[in-house]
Protein backbone atom coordinates (compact mmCIF):
# COMPACT_ATOMS: atom_id res chain seq x y z
CA UNK A 1 0.00 0.00 0.00
CA UNK A 2 1.32 3.43 -1.04
CA UNK A 3 1.00 6.94 0.69
CA UNK A 4 1.36 10.23 -1.07
CA UNK A 5 4.09 11.86 0.59
CA UNK A 6 2.77 15.56 1.53
CA UNK A 7 5.21 18.77 2.67
CA UNK A 8 4.27 20.08 5.67
CA UNK A 9 6.77 22.81 5.39
CA UNK A 10 9.25 24.22 2.36
CA UNK A 11 12.43 21.42 3.94
CA UNK A 12 11.96 18.00 2.32
CA UNK A 13 11.28 15.91 5.30
CA UNK A 14 8.73 12.89 5.93
CA UNK A 15 7.38 13.07 9.75
CA UNK A 16 5.60 9.83 10.98
CA UNK A 17 4.29 8.50 14.53
CA UNK A 18 2.79 5.51 16.49
CA UNK A 19 0.44 5.86 19.06
CA UNK A 20 0.79 3.93 22.17
CA UNK A 21 2.72 1.00 21.10
CA UNK A 22 3.96 -2.53 22.28
CA UNK A 23 6.06 -5.11 20.38
CA UNK A 24 6.97 -8.51 21.27
CA UNK A 25 9.93 -7.50 23.01
CA UNK A 26 12.49 -5.00 23.47
CA UNK A 27 15.38 -7.47 22.05
CA UNK A 28 12.83 -8.04 18.70
CA UNK A 29 12.72 -4.67 18.23
CA UNK A 30 16.44 -3.97 18.74
CA UNK A 31 17.02 -6.96 16.22
CA UNK A 32 14.74 -5.06 13.76
CA UNK A 33 17.10 -1.69 14.00
CA UNK A 34 20.16 -3.42 13.41
CA UNK A 35 18.83 -4.93 10.63
CA UNK A 36 18.24 -1.30 8.76
CA UNK A 37 21.51 -0.20 10.07
CA UNK A 38 20.47 2.06 13.54
CA UNK A 39 22.18 2.84 16.45
CA UNK A 40 20.99 4.59 19.60
CA UNK A 41 22.22 7.95 19.50
CA UNK A 42 20.42 9.35 23.05
CA UNK A 43 18.93 8.51 26.10
CA UNK A 44 17.80 9.27 29.35
CA UNK A 45 17.44 7.59 32.71
CA UNK A 46 14.15 7.46 33.86
CA UNK A 47 15.13 9.28 37.07
CA UNK A 48 16.31 11.58 34.75
CA UNK A 49 13.03 12.89 33.34
CA UNK A 50 11.15 15.71 35.12
CA UNK A 51 7.62 15.17 35.75
CA UNK A 52 5.09 17.97 35.97
CA UNK A 53 3.12 15.23 38.37
CA UNK A 54 5.50 13.31 40.02
CA UNK A 55 2.79 10.96 41.25
CA UNK A 56 2.40 9.89 37.51
CA UNK A 57 6.16 9.98 37.21
CA UNK A 58 6.86 7.34 39.57
CA UNK A 59 4.08 5.12 38.46
CA UNK A 60 4.62 5.78 34.99
CA UNK A 61 8.46 5.69 34.75
CA UNK A 62 10.68 5.80 37.56
CA UNK A 63 9.94 2.32 38.63
CA UNK A 64 8.68 0.59 35.08
CA UNK A 65 11.26 1.76 32.90
CA UNK A 66 14.69 1.33 32.37
CA UNK A 67 15.08 4.41 29.61
CA UNK A 68 13.04 7.21 28.53
CA UNK A 69 13.08 8.75 25.03
CA UNK A 70 15.81 6.35 23.14
CA UNK A 71 16.45 7.80 19.97
CA UNK A 72 17.81 5.78 17.05
CA UNK A 73 19.14 7.40 13.68
CA UNK A 74 20.92 5.00 10.49
CA UNK A 75 23.03 6.67 7.99
CA UNK A 76 20.51 7.08 5.44
CA UNK A 77 18.94 10.18 7.98
CA UNK A 78 16.44 8.00 9.50
CA UNK A 79 15.75 8.84 13.42
CA UNK A 80 13.40 7.43 15.47
CA UNK A 81 12.52 8.50 19.03
CA UNK A 82 10.22 5.92 21.73
CA UNK A 83 8.84 7.21 24.48
CA UNK A 84 10.25 4.27 26.48
CA UNK A 85 12.63 1.28 26.84
CA UNK A 86 13.38 -1.68 29.37
CA UNK A 87 10.01 -2.36 30.81
CA UNK A 88 10.01 -4.24 33.90
CA UNK A 89 6.81 -7.20 34.22
CA UNK A 90 3.68 -6.52 32.12
CA UNK A 91 5.52 -3.57 30.57
CA UNK A 92 8.28 -5.62 28.61
CA UNK A 93 8.20 -4.34 24.90
CA UNK A 94 6.11 -0.83 25.61
CA UNK A 95 7.60 1.32 23.40
CA UNK A 96 4.84 3.85 24.01
CA UNK A 97 4.27 6.42 20.93
CA UNK A 98 6.73 6.69 18.51
CA UNK A 99 8.26 9.91 16.38
CA UNK A 100 10.07 9.08 13.13
CA UNK A 101 11.58 11.86 10.92
CA UNK A 102 13.54 10.87 7.72
CA UNK A 103 14.56 13.03 4.43
CA UNK A 104 12.15 11.82 1.66
CA UNK A 105 14.92 10.21 -0.35
CA UNK A 106 14.60 7.71 2.83
CA UNK A 107 11.20 6.33 2.20
CA UNK A 108 11.72 4.04 0.37
CA UNK A 109 13.76 2.43 3.06
CA UNK A 110 11.38 3.81 5.62
CA UNK A 111 9.04 1.56 4.24
CA UNK A 112 11.15 -1.57 4.50
CA UNK A 113 11.34 -0.83 7.99
CA UNK A 114 7.85 -0.29 8.94
CA UNK A 115 6.69 -3.39 7.12
CA UNK A 116 9.29 -5.73 9.56
CA UNK A 117 7.92 -3.02 12.32
CA UNK A 118 3.90 -3.00 12.19
CA UNK A 119 3.42 -5.68 9.29
CA UNK A 120 2.25 -4.96 5.46
CA UNK A 121 -1.07 -2.96 6.54
CA UNK A 122 -1.16 0.38 7.74
CA UNK A 123 -2.42 0.62 11.11
CA UNK A 124 -6.08 2.74 11.25
CA UNK A 125 -8.25 3.86 13.66
CA UNK A 126 -8.24 3.19 17.48
CA UNK A 127 -6.64 0.10 19.20
CA UNK A 128 -5.24 -2.20 17.28
CA UNK A 129 -3.78 -5.98 18.68
CA UNK A 130 -1.44 -8.51 17.16
CA UNK A 131 -1.22 -5.65 14.07
CA UNK A 132 1.77 -7.83 12.60
CA UNK A 133 5.96 -7.30 12.09
CA UNK A 134 7.28 -6.94 15.69
CA UNK A 135 4.14 -4.93 17.03
CA UNK A 136 1.51 -6.87 19.18
CA UNK A 137 -0.48 -3.83 19.96
CA UNK A 138 -0.85 0.05 17.80
CA UNK A 139 -2.92 2.48 18.98
CA UNK A 140 -2.91 4.63 15.84
CA UNK A 141 -0.58 5.28 12.89
CA UNK A 142 -0.08 8.19 11.85
CA UNK A 143 1.82 8.14 8.41
CA UNK A 144 3.41 11.79 7.38
CA UNK A 145 2.54 13.38 10.47
CA UNK A 146 4.30 12.83 13.90
CA UNK A 147 2.00 14.60 16.36
CA UNK A 148 2.97 12.03 19.42
CA UNK A 149 6.88 12.75 20.20
CA UNK A 150 9.36 14.70 18.62
CA UNK A 151 12.36 13.13 17.84
CA UNK A 152 15.19 13.79 19.83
Amino acid sequence: MGHKFHKKSTEDKIAWGFDLTQVKSDEDFLKVLKKYGFKKVSAKKTTDVYYENVTYGQKFGYERFKEYLPTFANKDGIRITVECMGGKGKDKGFLGYIGINAPSRALPKLREFLKDFRGRKVVKGLDVENAGGITTYVKEESPFESGFIGVE
